[in-house]
């Protein structure tokens, strides 16, 4: 599955859409420490702390 990242913009496509869980992603927070780092995680059990493309 893809947790996509929304341009605020009406009508504009996503930024960017990460593709890390096999199925769907039902969390996503930004980290208070680390700036642009955000965690995902999926109904799969996994966890992903990442920095988006978009972001850096």
């Amino acid at each position: 599955m893809k947790t996509p990242f929304w341009n605020l913009v009406p009508k504009k496509p996503p930024l960017e859409t990460i593709r890390r869980h096999s199925e769907f992603t039902y969390g996503l927070d930004w980290s208070p420490l680390r700036p642009h780092q955000l965690a995902d995680c999926g109904w799969d059990s996994l966890v992903h702390v990442f920095t988006p493309r978009s972001l850096t």
